[in-house]
């Protein structure tokens, strides 16, 4: 099968230019392979350093280690989406970069050293039209060539990860995942769409994006799990290909709850979901909330992102000494959250919670949610005027400075 660069890496691009929009940076750059740093300062070249070394350390150990078998497999790249293998298939991690979770097989290693070293080939061969084909999506969706190349990667590595993908998940045959916008469920989409694979099943992972940029390449499943109902209208409308296809929920909110020991009688919690993208953006909201709402009244709470930076967990301490930081513990007594993006916000709305959006240039589907808990606002003025209206009970102070903003 030739692959269609074009349409693997479409969604990624349109992620990743939603992400240099929400960070500034779209039309000034600099714009890097990951969107989160750099690609012109020390801990750019760093994080790219370790992506290459990553790759050659992945071939060397799959050319030298066993071979593994696989019938049915869900693949991941972030081991935090092994909570989403609702069909409970094997777990295999993916990407030629992963080089980490070391207790699950990777996909590429159900290929020979044949297949493996025909991929490397072919790929050297490939690179020609991986790099035209980039370029004829750049003009597709508006996107200058140098910021597609720039946060997609001109590099040989792609090339060959997607025929590792590819050769492997042919080879499988019944697979299943849980990523949203990244190439392999893109490869695989491609796969079932030509008849390559017998089954292909999906999972919902977190809230979806809508891309401003240009419409999503659409793709092609067998069956598809979706966490919330909210977001089933954007799923059909954008992201999947067939009309017909059958749509399953997740039977459970997969939130644990523990009651919040805040120590004295604060009349209200107030708890905010932080995401991993934009630490500054979140910073900003909690500043304001923390101004806002600071009497001892209150008990601001903040949901740290899992893969949150040991350096900003310091920098929040160190800033906010009154605000309670949680990496993994979640609470059931809280009043209200808040959140950019975070599907911690959907959580707590499904128990009765209020939960307030902040999505400004987020682009999130959840605007479309029609839960009585769920309020969507686009500034942090109306969230601070929509977070005193939820906490308001019958007038009083909250009244009272809702009508001073």
């Amino acid at each position: 099968m030739k692959l269609n660069f074009s349409n693997i890496f479409r969604n990624e691009l349109l992620a990743k230019v939603n992400q240099l929009k929400r960070n500034g940076v779209f039309e000034s750059g600099p714009w890097s392979f990951n969107c989160f740093s750099s690609s012109d300062n020390i801990s750019g070249i760093l994080l790219s350093c370790k992506y290459y070394l990553a790759c050659v350390a992945n071939l060397i150990v799959l050319i030298v280690s066993k071979r593994t078998n696989g019938k049915e497999v869900f693949f991941f790249v972030n081991k935090r989406n092994l909570s989403f293998n609702n069909w409970n298939y094997a777990p295999f991690k993916i990407g030629l970069f992963n080089f980490r979770y070391f207790e699950y097989p990777h996909i590429y290693s159900v290929l020979t050293n044949l297949e493996i070293m025909r991929c490397i080939f072919e790929s050297l061969l490939q690179a020609k039209v991986f790099k035209n084909e980039l370029s004829g999506l750049a003009a597709s969706v508006g996107v200058a060539d140098k910021i597609v190349f720039s946060v997609l990667g001109n590099s040989y590595f792609r090339v060959l990860d997607c025929l590792l993908a590819e050769r492997a998940i042919i080879k499988i045959q019944k697979v299943s995942t849980s990523g949203h916008f990244d190439i392999y469920t893109a490869i695989s989409s491609e796969l079932r769409r030509d008849g390559l694979i017998e089954l292909y099943l999906g999972n919902q992972h977190g809230l979806y994006e809508h891309f401003s940029q240009a419409d999503p390449y659409k793709m092609t499943f067998d069956k598809y799990c979706l966490m919330f109902r909210d977001s089933e209208p954007y799923v059909l409308d954008k992201l999947l290909y067939q009309d017909d296809l059958e749509i399953l929920h997740a039977p459970k909110n997969n939130l644990e709850l523990k009651i919040c020991d805040h120590g004295h009688e604060a009349e209200k919690i107030i708890a905010f979901g932080f995401q991993n993208d934009n630490f500054a953006r979140d910073v900003r909201i909690l500043e304001l909330f923390s101004e806002f709402f600071s009497s001892s009244k209150y008990i601001l709470v903040v949901y740290l992102h899992p893969q949150a930076s040991p350096s900003h967990v310091g920098q929040l301490a160190i800033k906010f000494p009154f605000v309670r930081f949680e990496l993994k513990k979640r609470f059931s007594n809280i009043d209200l959250l808040i959140t950019r993006y975070s599907t911690i916000g959907i959580n707590y709305a499904l128990v009765g919670v209020n939960a307030i959006f902040i999505l400004g240039e987020e682009n999130i589907c959840i605007s479309q949610s029609s839960r009585k808990e769920i309020k969507v606002v686009y500034s942090d003025e109306d969230a601070i005027v929509e977070a005193t209206r939820c906490l308001a009970k019958g007038g009083g102070d909250e009244e009272a400075k809702i009508n001073r903003i």
